[in-house]
């Protein structure tokens, strides 16, 4: 997938809300962070490269196309870290 595949994708489900997950080495295979919100935005920047931004109502997070693998499925987008494979980021549909 694409990132620009990625970004319209989360754009298309903005109007639900977001379950976000970030998990950094698998740490226990429990999420550093976690969070089920209203969206408030979806951006896709061009600043030497693609940044998505998601914006919801208690966090902001972005991925860099340099730095994050994107994949889809039916009711999600996740980002794989390049760096590290244990570091990723699911976000699911409500």
């Amino acid at each position: 997938m694409s990132f620009k595949q990625a970004y319209e994708k989360l754009r298309n489900e903005r109007h639900k809300r977001f379950s976000i997950q970030i998990y950094h080495n698998d740490c226990n295979s429990e999420p550093f962070h976690s969070s089920l919100s209203e969206v408030e935005g979806v951006i896709l920047d061009f600043i030497d490269e693609k940044i998505i931004t998601v914006i919801t109502t208690d966090s902001i997070i972005s991925f860099s196309e340099e730095k994050w693998i994107p994949y889809a499925g039916g009711d999600y987008v996740s980002f794989c870290s390049i760096d590290d494979a244990e570091t990723y980021c699911i976000i699911e549909f409500y």
